[in-house]
């Protein structure tokens, strides 16, 4: 694989837009827009996956092709069809994306599916999950930032020490989950947040963490 050019792929990215907007090839192409503006800031350091390639080249505008992309990615040199071994549109599965949750102050989340983005089909096999994007800094110690994405799996009870999406007075929220008693712990990586003490009949578990997709220093 060569390397990874992002700001020849953030060109040919923003001759392949025209004159839409980002939300609209996003809509279009089912790729997250926020994924596409960094992109087209030049603010990723990986290449995108080639199904998420394959979908930006398939609405792309102004002739930008899939090999136009895939040779700026790093993973084809011009004239060479020849794809590396990484997993296949077959092998990839679709998760929805939706709003934002507040880890610190929280905010009404799962109401509308903002986008979609693709892990190995292994990887969620035999459960249900989504993505939402992450808007505080209440967890940092347990590495989930401000704008990360994070894979959510749908289940209705937490172990201790389990990091989980959660429901409480009708806010959801991100925490590390305990139980003491008929009460929930709900704590924050960060010593600024105090924990979240509540009846534990009073807590909606909506599903564990699994994965946060980092969004790295210098992202906006």
């Amino acid at each position: 694989m060569e390397r990874f050019n992002k700001f020849e792929f953030a060109r040919l990215l923003n001759i392949a837009k025209g004159q839409r907007s980002i939300n609209q090839y996003g809509l279009q192409s089912e790729v997250d827009p926020g994924y596409i503006s960094r992109l087209l800031r030049g603010l990723v350091d990986s290449p995108p996956l080639p199904p998420t390639i394959k979908k930006l080249a398939d609405k792309a505008h102004n002739e930008i092709t899939y090999e136009d992309l895939m040779v700026a990615a790093g993973y084809l040199e011009r004239g060479n069809q020849s794809i590396p071994a990484t997993p296949s549109v077959d092998e990839m599965a679709r998760v929805p994306i939706y709003g934002e949750v507040r880890t610190g102050e929280p905010l009404l989340v799962l109401e509308q599916i903002i986008g979609y983005d693709y892990v190995p089909a292994k990887d969620v096999k035999g459960g249900e999950y989504f993505f939402v994007r992450v808007k505080g800094d209440s967890m940092i110690g347990a590495r989930i930032q401000d704008g990360d994405l994070v894979l959510v799996r749908k289940q209705p009870t937490l172990e201790d020490g389990q990091i989980g999406l959660v429901i409480v007075d009708g806010k959801p929220m991100i925490k590390k989950f305990y139980r003491q008693g008929n009460l929930a712990i709900l704590k924050p990586e960060n010593a600024a947040y105090q924990p979240i003490v509540a009846p534990l009949p009073e807590v909606t578990i909506v599903g564990e963490v699994v994965e946060a997709k980092i969004k790295f220093r210098g992202r906006k």
